[in-house]
């Protein structure tokens, strides 16, 4: 069987134990049907790990070494993703609507066409790819360096990636784009 679909797993800590013993491809897991404490993925090194299409909604990963992940299609819709290392990892297409990702480190992240709705980016650390994103309502304080693949920083100019959705974003200066409004429109 590709992935984890239909998964059998039933406890974070066997999870754990199938990635300390070398397994890396959980595509398509739901963490909704795994059993124990949420807490142990904690401060966890998942790097490298293949969650891609998994449902990890509402999951906490405050601390978790995901760099290196591949994540294309998950949802982290409202789960905790404060202080992790995401650098590298590769999130197109993720649901991370109303996701905390502060003070994360998002360098050379892929959050292309990804959902960042009412996401909390406060302090994130980049450069991350944010093309065709969705960041309507995100909170973007104090995040240093989103850039698209041609090079242009999203800093406290107007200008930044390519067909990004701002509505109601609060800028990384504080102040509040009230769009709608796409990149394209900006440059």
């Amino acid at each position: 069987m590709h992935g984890y679909r239909g998964a059998k797993i039933s406890f974070i800590e066997e999870f754990l134990e199938l990635y300390a013993a070398g397994k890396r491809d959980f595509s398509g897991l739901s963490f909704s049907y795994i059993y124990g404490d949420y807490s142990l993925l904690e401060g966890a090194d998942i790097s490298g790990i293949n969650l891609a299409g998994a449902n990890l909604a509402q999951c906490g990963f405050i601390g978790t070494n995901l760099s290196n992940a591949f994540l294309v299609g998950i949802d982290v819709s409202e789960g905790f993703l404060d202080d992790c290392n995401l650098s590298r990892a590769d999130l197109r297409g993720a649901n991370l609507i109303k996701a905390r990702l502060y003070r994360s480190d998002l360098r050379s992240a892929d959050l292309s066409y990804a959902k960042l709705t009412r996401a909390n980016l406060a302090g994130a650390i980049g450069p991350a790819i944010i093309n065709h994103t969705n960041l309507a309502e995100a909170d973007l304080r104090n995040t240093v360096g989103f850039m698209h693949k041609n090079g242009l920083e999203l800093r406290q100019v107007r200008y930044g990636n390519i067909g990004t959705f701002f509505w109601n974003t609060i800028m990384p200066d504080g102040s509040i784009e009230t769009g709608p409004v796409y990149i394209a429109d900006w440059l």
